[in-house]
């Protein structure tokens, strides 16, 4: 089963305002309430690791006794991080892209747009534990990057 979701938002800030806060994904659970704790112990680069737990309690014990690191495979300041968490013959990937706009005051702006993927054997589960709840919290999310943004 390949699963994926697309999403998008404009912000009224320059790219390297979101990328502050998109770009780093120790912050992740500032902005999105599907996220629990994330680990991650060294710079934001390819091939970093980090460790993170979905919020639910179910899904958050499940994935920390079971889920291998997730890692970064695609960074771009202040234009796309791409980090994938292995699971059985695929994976699941999230990736945040941000392309630079102007607002219609002729300010700097943003979009940001949110590509969660899964792929391989163990994808249903996935997506029901993990990547749906990610995907739906989307507006939410953005929400709340609004507000940090302010």
């Amino acid at each position: 089963m390949a699963w994926q979701r697309t999403a998008r938002e404009d912000f009224a800030c320059p790219p390297s305002a979101l990328w502050a806060v998109v770009g780093d994904p120790r912050r992740w659970p500032e902005w999105c309430d599907a996220v629990g704790p994330v680990v991650m112990t060294e710079p934001v680069r390819v091939g970093a690791q980090l460790r993170y737990e979905p919020a639910g309690r179910v899904s958050g014990a499940l994935h920390r006794r079971t889920a291998p690191p997730m890692r970064v495979t695609d960074c771009r300041p202040e234009r796309r991080l791409t980090i994938e968490q292995p699971i059985p013959t695929g994976a699941m990937t999230v990736e945040w892209l941000i392309d630079p706009t102007t607002t219609a005051g002729g300010e700097p702006g943003c979009v940001l747009a949110q590509r969660i993927a899964v792929g391989g054997l163990l994808s249903p589960a996935v997506v029901v534990g993990v990547a749906a709840g990610l995907a739906s919290s989307w507006s939410r999310s953005v929400v709340r990057l609004h507000a940090l943004l302010a």
